[in-house]
C-alpha cells in the first residue's frame, strides 16, 4: 500500500469516527429524561370552599397540590390520594386521557404523550381543579 493510500485510509477512518461520535453526541442530547410530577390530594379537600359557586372549578393547591402544572411530553403525573375519601381525577379534555378514582392513598400515574392543555377536575368534589400543560 502506497504511503498515498494509507493517508486517505487514515483520512477517511477518522472521518467515520468523527461522524459517528457528533451523531451520538446529538442522539443523546435530543434525548430527554422523563420527569415523574407529584399531584397530592390533601387531606380535607373534599370541604369547598366558603364562596364556592356550582360549576365554577377552583384552582389552588388547596385541592390538588400543585394544581397548574407544566411539563414535558414524555413527563408523568402521578396523583396520590391523601384525603380519608374518595376522589377522582378525571380529563376535560376532548381526549378524555384518564379518568381515575383514587381511593384513600391510593395513587394514579398518566404518562403526558403529546402536547396540549389538560384541564381536570374531581367528579365527586366538582369544585376541585386542575391544570397540566405539556409542551
Amino acid at each position: 500500500m502506497s504511503k498515498r493510500s494509507s493517508l486517505l485510509l487514515v483520512t477517511v477512518v477518522a472521518a467515520a469516527i468523527t461522524a459517528s461520535l457528533l451523531l451520538y453526541t446529538q442522539l443523546l442530547s435530543s434525548q430527554k429524561t422523563a420527569i415523574e410530577h407529584i399531584v397530592i390530594i390533601p387531606s380535607g379537600s373534599f370541604i369547598p370552599p366558603e364562596d364556592w359557586k356550582a360549576g365554577e372549578l377552583v384552582f389552588n393547591n388547596r385541592y390538588y397540590n400543585p394544581s397548574n402544572l407544566t411539563i414535558n411530553v414524555g413527563d408523568k403525573v402521578k396523583w396520590i390520594n391523601r384525603d380519608s375519601v374518595t376522589h377522582t381525577v378525571t380529563d376535560l379534555s376532548e381526549e378524555a386521557l384518564f379518568d381515575k378514582i383514587l381511593n384513600p392513598h391510593e395513587y394514579y400515574t398518566v404518562t403526558f404523550s403529546r402536547k396540549g392543555v389538560y384541564i381536570y377536575m374531581c367528579t365527586i368534589h366538582p369544585w376541585q381543579g386542575g391544570e397540566i400543560k405539556v409542551t
